[in-house]
């Protein structure tokens, strides 16, 4: 027995007394431990983390209720990770809770899985094509150097409306 535990029992006469006061300290660690873990499973939220982890994480907690008698169902489980997810998992939380039944843990595990792939891919794609795209749109260096830029405001080699004429325009190249 440890220095704490030996603490605990000064004064305690017989072996129930003893063992009596020891469950009752044990269990009242216990009520505030599963408490403290179901307030962290309640908050549990995906944030920056990817959906393995967050699974892992979601899991792991309910495995130390499980661990000290106070297990959570897979309904609950189910439901505290898909209210987690945040907004980005909208449509696919969506879905799941427009089935008849929830899934199980683990088949929830493979649907958010192959979801968050998706979303990379997805993303992926849309910043290949904005990256396209800005470059398509964005000037090269010579685009200043238009016709104008050689024949002075407002000139071009034409003239104005298109006729040529005699006359030079400011900054016109001989």
């Amino acid at each position: 027995m440890t220095k704490p535990m030996l603490s605990m029992i000064v004064g305690k006469s017989t072996a129930l007394e003893m063992w009596l006061c020891l469950k009752d300290n044990f269990s009242q660690h216990s009520v505030a431990n599963a408490t403290n873990i179901r307030f962290q499973l309640m908050d549990m939220s995906k944030g920056t983390k990817s959906i393995s982890a967050c699974l892992q994480h979601a899991k792991s907690l309910s495995d130390s209720l499980a661990a000290i008698c106070e297990p959570v169902s897979s309904t609950d489980l189910v439901t505290t990770v898909l209210r987690g997810l945040g907004s980005n998992y909208a449509m696919i939380v969506t879905t799941i809770l427009n089935f008849p039944h929830l899934p199980r843990f683990e088949d929830l595990r493979a649907r958010l899985l192959s979801y968050e792939s998706q979303l990379q891919r997805t993303r992926s794609a849309d910043s290949s094509t904005t990256t396209a795209l800005v470059a398509f749109q964005s000037p090269s260096p010579t685009a200043n150097m238009t016709h104008g830029s050689f024949y002075g405001r407002g000139q071009s080699r034409g003239g104005r409306n298109g006729h040529r004429s005699n006359s030079q325009g400011r900054g016109h190249a001989p």
